[in-house]
C-alpha cells in the first residue's frame, strides 16, 4: 500500500494539474473581457461608495459647524456710529486740519 507523504503530495497536484487541456484560443479573449468587465463593475462601485461617503461626510461637517455668530444690537449701533462719522464731511474737515497742524508744528 502507498502512503502519501507530505513530499508525494504536491508531486501528485502537479501532475494532474499538467494533465489539464488549454483553453481555446478563440475562449481567451472572452475570458479576458469578461474578467476586465467585471474589475471595472467593481472600481466603478467602489468609486462611487467612496465618493458618496466623502460627500456624506463634507456635507454633515458642514451642517454641524458653528454658524455664524450674529452681533448684538449695541455692537451693530456703534460700527454705525463709525461708519457714518467716516462718511461724512466732518472726518474730512478734520483729517485735513490734524494734516494742516502737522505740517506747522513740524516746520522749522
Amino acid at each position: 500500500m502507498e502512503q502519501n507523504s507530505e513530499k508525494q503530495m504536491p508531486r501528485a497536484a502537479f501532475d494532474q494539474l499538467a494533465s489539464i487541456p488549454p483553453l481555446p484560443e478563440n475562449l481567451y479573449g472572452a475570458v479576458i473581457r469578461r474578467i476586465n468587465r467585471r474589475r471595472a463593475v467593481e472600481r466603478t462601485v467602489f468609486g462611487l461608495a467612496a465618493s458618496l461617503l466623502i460627500a456624506v461626510s463634507a456635507f454633515t461637517a458642514l451642517r454641524l459647524s458653528p454658524s455664524r455668530a450674529s452681533y448684538s444690537a449695541e455692537i451693530a449701533e456703534d460700527l454705525n456710529g463709525v461708519n457714518t462719522y467716516i462718511n461724512s464731511d466732518v472726518y474730512r474737515e478734520n483729517s485735513n486740519s490734524y494734516g494742516y497742524y502737522e505740517e506747522v508744528l513740524y516746520q522749522e
